[in-house]
């Protein structure tokens, strides 16, 4: 072979050599859809659609009238708006040292409030007064949107038996505190008031 093909073969092995360290360098950003994406995805925007909505509640003009009205009842101030209703049934526990009563408000057909209380080393055995729990479970429910629009925090509200008659079977008394909106917001109840017939 001539000198001039040999330095033609060598010219070529030196261009395939440079080539090929060149492609070995060179990255693949190809995704074949296996295993983990090699790239991040990008950070997701929060869509203000997504975001819960602010807990409103209409006026409620059945209670601004007389929120009593029944012979069972429940009343309750929040964001200045008077809410009420009647006690469909109130429930004491087998061994009289916590009760459940629940009734629908005057305000929707589709809400209501459900309130469970664990008295304190008391039982609802004999006719009492002045009995204050702050075991207490509140919730101010919506069928529509199957949510609470508020609920009680552990020991949030304050629970008071003014009077019970045991003969009555009647309880009368207050409730108050700080409930969470289905925003997660922290909001105030004020001025509670309750009447019912406990079931024996």
């Amino acid at each position: 072979m001539s000198s001039k093909g040999k330095s033609h073969i060598a010219r070529l092995l030196v261009f395939v050599m440079l080539m090929l360290t060149f492609t070995a360098c060179e990255k693949d950003y190809s995704y074949e859809g296996g295993g983990m994406s090699p790239l991040p995805p990008p950070p997701v925007q929060p869509d203000s659609a997504s975001l819960p909505a602010p807990v409103f509640l209409p006026p409620c003009n059945a209670c601004e009238i007389d929120p009593t009205t029944d012979s069972t009842w429940w009343n309750l101030v929040f964001d200045g708006k008077t809410m009420c209703g009647g006690v469909t049934r109130a429930i004491v526990t087998a061994d009289k040292t916590g009760f459940t009563f629940f009734g629908p408000s005057k305000c929707s057909p589709d809400t209501g409030l459900v309130m469970s209380v664990a008295l304190n080393n008391d039982t609802l055995n004999r006719s009492k007064s002045n009995i204050v729990s702050r075991n207490v479970a509140l919730e101010y429910y919506d069928n529509t949107t199957q949510t609470n629009f508020f609920e009680s925090m552990r020991q949030s509200i304050t629970f008071t038996i003014a009077s019970y008659d045991h003969s009555t079977k009647y309880a009368r008394g207050t409730f108050q505190g700080e409930v969470k909106l289905k925003d997660s917001t922290v909001s105030a109840i004020l001025n509670g008031n309750f009447y019912f017939k406990i079931d024996r």
